[in-house]
């Protein structure tokens, strides 16, 4: 069994899963219900957050692509060519393996319409969107629960798959929450400061 390379699959797919879900919890934070807390700020320095909002979500958007990417030629770490990995290696047994696929597939819908905005407004210039990215917005349809329901899915397979492998699983404990609002919270109390 090649333990380091099931290892070194399962570790990267762990960084993507938690810089997935850090780059979630910014984006939300800028354009979330907290949103209209910080609104002065965001409008007082419009270029910094305009392209901190953008960057937070193609980086959200490109790793939850490639956790799901079906690319086949095995040059890709994937939860797809991970179980192919597990069959490979006899970790799972075929029920095993079999639910672990379920799981997978039954997220198809989500990455899906993750994959829309990832091959038609960030990972190609595609001629037939540029400067009407709205429209494949509105055909991908993907919505902010969407997204932190394919996070929370990544984590529980990823963790199964750990599980499996070696009896250990991810803690999934970072959170950027705490450090975005206490910037935004600084921010508003030092341009408070300097007009009132």
């Amino acid at each position: 069994m090649n333990k380091e390379k099931i290892k070194k699959y399962l570790d990267e797919l762990k960084n993507t899963v938690v810089s997935a879900d850090l780059n979630y919890q910014i984006w939300w934070i800028y354009r979330g219900p907290f949103r209209e807390k910080y609104v002065d700020i965001l409008n007082k320095y419009p270029h910094f957050f305009r392209v901190s909002i953008h960057a937070h979500f193609v980086a959200l958007i490109i790793a939850l692509y490639r956790l799901y990417e079906r690319r086949g030629n095995e040059d890709t770490i994937d939860f797809h060519d991970t179980v192919k990995l597990f069959k490979k290696e006899n970790i799972l047994n075929l029920e095993k393996l079999k639910l672990i696929n379920e799981k997978v597939e039954s997220e198809k819908e989500i990455w899906i319409k993750v994959s829309v905005l990832r091959n038609e407004c960030f990972g190609h210039l595609n001629k037939n969107v540029i400067n009407n990215e709205l429209e494949s917005f509105k055909k991908a349809k993907v919505t902010p629960d969407d997204l932190k329901k394919l996070i929370s899915y990544s984590k529980h397979i990823l963790n199964k798959l750990a599980s499996e492998f070696g009896r250990f699983s991810y803690a999934f404990n970072l959170s950027a929450e705490d450090d975005t609002i206490r910037l935004l919270d600084d921010l508003l109390e030092e341009v408070r400061y300097i007009y009132y």
